[in-house]
Parts: C-alpha cells; structure tokens; sequence
C-alpha cells in the first residue's frame, strides 16, 4: 500500500527507496544476505517445517528485551527539534510532523517480528533451550535473499551501535526534508506521514549492547502495509494469542509456499545424535523434503552436560 498515489512517484525518487532509507545508508550495514538461522524448541519444529513453511511474527511489544522500540522515538523527537531549532524545517512542517506522532502514538500496533540469528550454532542462544540441564533444541537455517519482498515486509540486521542508528534515522529525516520531487509543493501532511513512517520503521533496528551475542537478524512485518506476494508468501492478517508465563501474546503466522529457503538444520550439542536425526530425518520426509535438500548436524560446541 502507498502513501500516495503512484503518479506522484518520479524516477529519481521512488517511494520504496525512502521506505528503506535506513537500509541503503552509507554508514550502515544493516542489509544481511547469508543464511539466518532460527533458534526453537522440538516441540515447535514440526509447527514450522510442516506441509509449508510456517513462521510466527510475534507482536514487538512482547518481544525479550522490554526496552524495544522505546529508545527510537526520543531519538526521533530530538532530531527533529534540532532541526527545528536550527530553522532546517518550518514551524508549519514541525508542527504537522507533531500531529502525525501524536496519530501514530495513539494508533494500534501493526508490527509483527520474526527473530532469526547470524550464527547457527550459538552457545548464548542454545542456552535459551536449557532444560533438565540438557539442550534441547534446534536451529534452522533459512534463505530469503532470493524472495521478492512486499511493500511491508522487511528483512534487517539488528543494529547494537546507538550512534550508528542515530546517523541513519538522522540522514533519512535530512533527506525526506530536502525531498521535493515526491510530494506536491507545500505538502506538508505527506511528507510528514512519511517521516513518521520512517520512525515507525526504524523502531526495531536497535537493540541495546547486552543483546549483540544474538547477532540477530529480522523479518519485520508491518500489517498497515503488507501485500501478499502469492508466488512467495501469504500473510495471515487474522492475530491469535498464545500464552508465554501467564501473558497472552500476540501474533500471526506468515506461510511460505516456497520450501527451497529452508537449507540446513543443526541440533543441540547434548542430543543423542543417532535418535535425533533418524527422527528428524523422518519428520521431514512426512512434509515432503528431500534429505539431498538440506544439511543436518550436530552442534560443534562442546559441552558435555
């Protein structure tokens, strides 16, 4: 879905380019295209790896880290006063970006994420799997530099460098600001949807330092925006609930008709290796998949209890 109208989109400067501005920055590597891998339990696999792939986006407000997307807004906020005070934008401008905010602020959350990791095979995150002092647990590799992402699906590398995520959203706000071949002169309500849009992306870039051992990697779904793309994926729109230490947590499920990005899969270092995989060998063969498709392994890590 568009801001606004198509014919108002030139070629030099496209709707999809500010809507990713923290992606294309040069002082960024947020864009990640090896494969992710996806930490979760036994009891949950099959769930994911069935006749298609399904994976949950979980509302970000309950997310592991109760500081998500609480730190970007000030940022946000105070970047924009700057320019305000140095007379870079208009009263009229900052005033209309305000009123978009206090929108946002008060509208219903529309972002959903799924949590995958660089590293594959991570003491830190099996240690999430630690149960009757033994791991458990699986990590699944996914490929998805090859898909054709929708307007509202975005897949980015978490950032744990405050700095840097200060000079991204700073050099996208600069740069919608001084943007007049998109929006129609004097356009103020536009230009500040978008700007509140790029806040409203930016907000799960950063995680805080204590996080960096997850390396972590994001598919970020954003339900106001999102589009089927039929060849690739099917959003489920419909939120369901299940319940984590007594809180009932939000989600959706996103479906993947295309079973090729599932690549390989590591289990747990403590997990009998024999009985596991003849497990899993079979699990996977009952959905469908040719064990010539994708790897198997036993965690490197050697950990003995």
């Amino acid at each position: 879905m568009s801001i606004l109208p198509k014919e108002n989109i030139s070629n030099q400067f496209s709707e999809e380019k500010y809507l990713n501005i923290f992606v294309l920055s040069p002082n960024s590597e947020v864009v990640y295209d090896g494969i992710v891998y996806h930490y979760t339990s036994s009891a949950v696999l099959p769930n994911i790896l069935k006749d298609k792939i399904c994976i949950r986006f979980t509302d970000y407000r309950f997310l592991n880290d109760m500081s998500e997307g609480s730190d970007i807004p000030a940022l946000f906020k105070d970047i924009c006063n700057d320019l305000y005070e140095t007379k870079i934008i208009s009263e009229e401008l900052f005033n209309e970006i305000k009123k978009q905010n206090d929108i946002f602020d008060n509208s219903e959350n529309s972002l959903y994420v799924a949590c995958f990791s660089m590293n594959g095979d991570s003491l830190p995150m099996w240690n999430y799997y630690l149960k009757d002092n033994k791991y458990n647990g699986y990590s699944i590799g996914f490929d998805f530099k090859k898909m054709q992402y929708a307007d509202g699906l975005d897949c980015i590398k978490v950032l744990y460098s405050f700095k840097e995520v200060k000079s991204i959203i700073s050099s996208g706000i600069r740069s919608i600001i001084h943007e007049n071949s998109l929006f129609e002169q004097n356009d103020l309500e536009n230009k500040s949807k978008y700007l509140i849009r790029l806040l409203k992306k930016s907000l799960l870039i950063y995680k805080k330092e204590c996080f960096s051992h997850e390396k972590e990697v994001r598919l970020i779904l954003d339900l106001d925006f999102v589009t089927d793309n039929e060849h690739d994926f099917i959003c489920d729109k419909q939120i369901k609930h299940f319940e984590k230490n007594g809180i009932l947590i939000p989600y959706c499920d996103v479906i993947w008709n295309n079973k090729d990005i599932f690549k390989e899969i590591c289990y747990a270092p403590t997990m009998n290796p024999e009985q596991t995989e003849l497990g899993i060998r079979s699990l996977l063969k009952s959905f469908g998949y040719d064990k010539n498709e994708y790897k198997l392994f036993k965690s490197k890590i050697p950990v003995r209890y």
